[in-house]
């Protein structure tokens, strides 16, 4: 599988006899991906879809099944720990972008981290890799969650103070 279409990938799902509606579709979509991201090292700028052996009858229910399985698979958020540190980054400051987790479908989204000072001398590896295990530490949850568990704490440590200040328990 490449972009001048020279080679080629397959993935196989076995289904009942009969069946013109390809069960695993979205899951061999997802397979196919990562293929053509693993040989190309970029995705598809485009995905046509060569169909066989469905009857006029069936046109319009492999239209929608099998285009919403293909499409589904676009509309979910980035992987899990996906780090960007260059393209949309700045160009000489010292930031990037973790996914650190699993939202509902299309809602998650990652992080911007800007290091402004940092005098223990992190290199980006250490930093980046310190703040993806700080996602798992939250005392509250058994997940990771959308915000470091040090940042978290202080705003409700905050919000506390907040309430103890204005006279509310």
């Amino acid at each position: 599988m490449d972009a001048k279409l020279s080679r080629y990938a397959t993935s196989i799902s076995v289904q009942t006899g009969r069946q013109e509606i390809i069960s695993d579709l979205l899951l061999m979509v997802r397979e196919l991906l990562k293929t053509f991201y693993q040989t190309c090292g970029r995705k598809p700028e485009r995905i046509i879809f060569y169909r066989n052996s469905v009857s006029e009858s069936k046109f319009e229910l492999v239209l929608y099944s099998e285009i919403d399985a293909v499409r589904e698979d676009r509309s979910r958020n980035c992987p899990v720990g996906t780090l960007v540190e260059s393209t949309i980054t700045h160009p000489f400051e010292f930031d990037f972008y973790l996914q650190s987790y699993a939202g509902t479908q299309g809602t998650s989204y990652p992080t911007h981290y800007y290091v402004l000072y940092d005098e223990n001398r992190f290199n980006a590896d250490l930093l980046q890799s310190l703040s993806y295990n700080l996602y798992y530490s939250n005392m509250r949850c058994t997940c990771a969650v959308s915000v470091v568990p040090p940042v978290h704490y202080a705003h409700l440590f905050g919000s506390r103070v907040g309430l103890y200040s204005q006279g509310k328990n």
